[in-house]
């Protein structure tokens, strides 16, 4: 994170629009809350998908329309969200993130969907980052934890990217909806590891941004 999003992070966090309280913006997307009228065919199809529900060992889901409206009439937008991603430029919805916050323990999870389209091309660390900063600078948690299915390895790749740290792994702990059983991966990921990530990516950006001017 370099130290432009930083800043834009705690604009966002300390000035919040009355009118628009949790529309956040990265540097390629905007995150919203899902409203109905959001729901189209493609997010439909996500929910119906095999090999994108493969990733959260779920099988398809047969989702209408209703259905998926439904289901975000469910989160409140208080403790637990449910995010559209939206391209900048042409405001497609690419995909859904959805933050569950407990008050009682003060710990956080997400999931993270996203069209095929858009797999491998490096989204998931940069609006989960919004996901990171809202728990732990509105919502006041002091832990984020991600549990993630062992065959998902680009799930494995973003948590670690992102400086999670894996807390351990329960071997053989669940059935696997593709056969057989599979291990379950803990990560987690404390304010304070957040903060130290975010300042040591704003010192390599500040490093970085020096010997370019050099060069120049």
């Amino acid at each position: 994170m370099d130290e432009k999003t930083e800043d834009t992070y705690t604009k966002l966090f300390t000035q919040p629009s009355p009118d628009r309280p949790f529309r956040f913006e990265t540097k390629r997307f905007i995150v919203r809350p899902m409203r109905p009228a959001d729901v189209n065919a493609r997010y439909v199809s996500w929910w119906n998908d095999e090999e994108t529900q493969l990733g959260n060992n779920r099988k398809p889901q047969s989702w209408t329309h209703e259905r998926a409206v439904k289901h975000i009439h469910w989160f409140d937008n208080k403790n637990n969200f449910h995010f559209g991603i939206f391209v900048k430029e042409s405001k497609e919805l690419i995909g859904f993130m959805s933050l569950l916050t407990n008050k009682e323990s003060a710990i956080a999870k997400s999931n993270v969907v996203l069209d095929r389209s858009y797999w491998g091309k490096n989204v998931v660390p940069e609006v989960r980052a919004v996901l990171v900063e809202l728990a732990f600078k509105r919502m006041k948690m002091v832990k984020f934890k991600g549990l993630v299915i062992g065959r998902n390895y680009p799930s494995i790749f973003n948590y670690l990217t992102m400086g999670f740290t894996c807390e351990g792994v329960q071997r053989s702990d669940v059935p696997f909806v593709g056969g057989g059983r599979a291990d379950v991966y803990h990560f987690a990921l404390f304010p304070e590891e957040w903060e130290a990530r975010k300042k040591k990516g704003s010192a390599a950006q500040k490093k970085t941004s020096g010997v370019s001017k050099k060069k120049a």
